[in-house]
């Protein structure tokens, strides 16, 4: 599936308006240096990178035209992922007009999930940020090679985490402590008070490709039931009144992003206490 048909950059403007804003935000001053994100993309067309796919937070504070969104590009032109749990890392592209971030460079790692082609994003690594400045097209470019010159020490760090077997107790310290980065310690509470422990939880397998105990599966575990959410919990009203739930998906592109380097430092922690890092 999967990159043999690359995204024409034209075939977005319908559906991610932010990319195309020819202006910032009305709350910003005149001192805020504005460049359409589509015009850094062309710019970084002309060295060859190409889009893969892109998506735009949804906001209630800004309009559409100025939400934060995410392009991700890669350099490998004809790639192609062929097999379940092949990986790719890719460049992915962070930007808003609305004056509350620098435009961000980093890897994306994706891997084909399961036989139908669905694309996962796993984590992100390698950041470069770029300040809004006179020049920062150059400076973006720069950046970008910068992040791809790192996608053989990314998938370097992959095949370790691979090769680092869990036992069955391992498995659940890092599912918990993953749980207490994440969720709130009175919830937590609340629910092994009732019989349910969120490591558990978040090792529920979704697909049997992820069913091993490398330490790689099961990063890859933890982290798609915290970011996709649905998972079955206790919870409790303002009248401290309780009820079944599901766990919410992260949809945010700022806290996927975030929750994603947590967990992989997490992972990385894990592989230097197991000798591998």
């Amino acid at each position: 599936m999967p990159f043999k048909n690359e995204t024409k950059i034209e075939d977005l403007k319908n559906r991610l308006p932010a990319i195309f804003s020819e202006a910032a935000s009305d709350a910003l001053s005149n001192k805020y240096l504005y460049i359409p994100t589509y015009k850094i993309i062309q710019g970084l067309e002309s060295q060859g990178f190409r889009v893969v796919s892109a998506k735009q937070q949804g906001s209630s504070r800004y309009s559409r035209e100025h939400a934060k969104h995410m392009v991700y590009m890669t350099r490998e032109q004809g790639h192609v992922l062929s097999t379940v749990d092949e990986e790719v890392p890719l460049l992915a592209l962070t930007n808003s007009h609305n004056g509350r971030s620098s435009f961000k460079l980093e890897t994306a790692l994706f891997r084909l999930a399961c036989s139908n082609g669905l694309l996962m994003p796993t984590s992100s690594l390698n950041a470069h940020a770029v300040t809004h400045k006179i020049g920062m097209e150059n400076d973006v470019i720069q950046a970008a090679y910068r992040v791809v010159g790192n996608f053989d020490s990314t998938m370097q760090t992959v095949n370790m985490l691979k090769s680092v077997e869990l036992n069955q107790d391992e498995k659940l310290l890092l599912a918990e402590t993953a749980a207490n980065i994440i969720f709130e310690k009175a919830q937590l509470d609340l629910n092994l008070s009732k019989g349910i422990n969120f490591g558990s939880k978040l090792l529920t397998v979704r697909r049997s490709s992820d069913a091993g105990n490398s330490l790689w599966s099961v990063f890859n575990r933890v982290q798609e039931n915290i970011i996709k959410g649905g998972l079955r919990i206790v919870s409790s009203n303002a009248l401290g009144e309780l009820r079944f739930a599901k766990t919410r998906p992260i949809n945010s592109i700022e806290r996927d992003s975030k929750l994603n380097k947590e967990l992989m430092s997490l992972a990385l922690k894990f592989a230097e206490l197991k000798g591998a890092a």
